[in-house]
């Protein structure tokens, strides 16, 4: 995990280095990230070393090793999103794009099991596949079992699912391998997301 840059300037140089380029093309995005981030989203981390990453039905939040946290919510710019996730992820960006979603073009930002999704330049969902480490504020994630996730949360089988055992549980959305309480979770997603029913 990369420690928060300190300042304005070396977040603005590090999103322009960092993962600015696409097989896309998409050069509005390229140019938002080589703009400096929200001045009060870096105020508000500007002294954390580390921190990680929470799945949230909101959005992304950045929980400081002290308990504090920033949402980054769903509407937020694609510029600021990547450029606050790319100093806190190990995994280069990558983008790609798609214009036959059910819920029109969709552009997409992963960091190797997150997956980000941008329609208009804002942060419109996430999907975070079997690979992935990160996990809710309570501690649900992928390999979490049925049972272990039910212990914080309500999980609804969702009737008629082409896509295997999905679930629902508030804004938050998965998969599981099975309808078993020791099935574990094998997907997990928020927002607006491009699946094909």
């Amino acid at each position: 995990m990369r420690a928060i840059l300190p300042s304005l300037l070396a977040l603005s140089l590090a999103c322009a280095l960092a993962a600015c380029s696409g097989s896309d093309g998409d050069e509005e995005a390229i140019e938002a990230n080589r703009k400096a981030l929200d001045a009060a989203t870096i105020q508000a981390f500007d002294s954390v070393e580390a921190a990680s990453i929470a799945l949230d039905g909101e959005g992304l939040r950045i929980v400081a090793p002290r308990g504090s946290g920033l949402l980054l919510g769903f509407g937020a710019k694609r510029g600021t999103v990547e450029g606050l996730l790319q100093n806190l992820l190990e995994d280069e960006p990558e983008r790609t794009i798609n214009n036959e979603c059910g819920a029109g073009p969709m552009k997409f930002t992963s960091f190797g099991s997150l997956t980000l999704n941008f329609q208009d330049g804002e942060f419109v969902g996430w999907l975070v596949d079997e690979r992935g480490k990160q996990s809710t504020i309570d501690g649900v994630g992928i390999g979490t079992t049925r049972a272990e996730a039910e212990r914080s949360r309500i999980i609804e089988i969702i009737d008629g699912s082409t896509l295997g055992t999905e679930f629902s549980s508030g804004a938050i959305n998965g998969f599981l391998a099975d309808e078993s309480a020791d099935a574990p979770i094998t997907g997990l997603y928020a927002g607006t997301n491009c699946f094909f029913r």
